[in-house]
């Protein structure tokens, strides 16, 4: 998910927490850059691919490790270890989500770009907003709201199951 900042995207991984529950991790960034190399320990990533079905990092930015993005978001059998302990592989059963200001740099190989969806968040969330609904459809902004997250998570879960 791409964007300017108070767009909505950490709302939108709040709501997600809320309906997934347990089934919901947010992992670091740095798990996705390059320079660990698959020998070095991934909790992270390890504790959440096999276990987790909504996996999300938060303002990605730099360089991506795009062969790892390519292992987690493919639908092959990776391996990947806690510390101090084996390692433990699988097809990882989680979908990866993040959020970015700016696109990170990458090659974009073929196969990369298979993987990889950039989404846009155009609106913005301002402290003043326009009065009327119909004037901030118009403009794309809209006021912040404290209790957002809470108004919104029940429908969201209503309709990822109705749907």
């Amino acid at each position: 998910m791409k964007g300017e900042t108070s767009n909505g995207k950490s709302k939108l991984f709040e709501i997600l927490a809320r309906v997934f529950g347990g089934y919901y991790h947010c992992i670091q960034s740095d798990n996705l850059k390059p320079g660990n190399s698959s020998a070095n320990a991934t909790p992270d990533l390890a504790s959440t691919l096999f276990n987790c079905r909504i996996v999300t990092t938060e303002e990605l930015e730099g360089k991506l490790n795009e062969n790892r993005v390519k292992q987690i978001t493919g639908n092959s059998c990776v391996t990947f270890r806690n510390m101090y302990e084996s390692s433990q592989g699988g097809i990882p059963t989680a979908k990866l989500f993040t959020t970015t200001n700016n696109l990170p740099d990458c090659r974009a190989t073929e196969a990369f770009q298979d993987r990889v969806v950039a989404i846009p968040f155009m609106s913005r969330f301002v402290n003043k907003a326009p009065c009327t609904t119909s004037e901030q459809v118009r403009l794309n902004r809209y006021g912040k709201d404290e209790y957002v997250v809470e108004r919104s998570y029940v429908g969201c879960f209503l309709y990822s199951f109705i749907t």
